[in-house]
């Protein structure tokens, strides 16, 4: 959308910097992956290809993965939102939203639970959970999950 990511919604508060770059052509073309990289910038990890797609970085896969997750739902709320009400109805939060709500949130990095002597990241967790999801499918991914940071309940036999 022309509009890019609104602010009207706790995910896209969440997804912090996103940056833009109309999709121009192939990446072969290196004046085009000069653009792209000069529109990422140095921080933005929310990458908004228009008329293409988007892009997540993250300093993890489960970083990535989260981001990911939390910008699909934006969107989603957001093209919900226009067409049930129209862009003139939206209403957008306020400036200081994306600050307060990136202080307590921060992509997951800084939210961390302990449990005697193990510390798992919020990012590690979702993921985790994602991929279990996959595996109780039956589609084995082979990923090697960390010690669960809450008791699992033994099966009784």
């Amino acid at each position: 959308m022309k509009y890019g990511l609104l602010r009207c919604s706790q995910e896209s508060l969440s997804a912090g910097e996103v940056a833009y770059h109309r999709y121009n052509g192939l990446l072969v073309d290196e004046r085009e992956s000069k653009a792209m990289a000069d529109n990422l910038g140095p921080t933005a990890k929310i990458f908004i290809l228009q008329n293409h797609g988007l892009m997540v970085l993250g300093d993890t896969i489960e970083e990535a993965y989260c981001s990911l997750v939390n910008l699909m739902a934006a969107c989603e709320t957001q093209v919900r939102l226009m067409s049930c009400c129209g862009m003139d109805n939206v209403m957008l939060m306020d400036e200081s939203m994306p600050m307060k709500v990136q202080d307590v949130c921060c992509g997951g990095q800084d939210v961390r639970f302990s449990t005697g002597d193990q510390t798992v990241n919020l990012n590690e967790l979702e993921f985790e959970a994602a991929v279990r999801m996959l595996d109780n499918m039956g589609l084995k991914s082979g990923y090697k999950y960390k010690k669960s940071p809450y008791p699992v309940p033994e099966k009784s036999t």
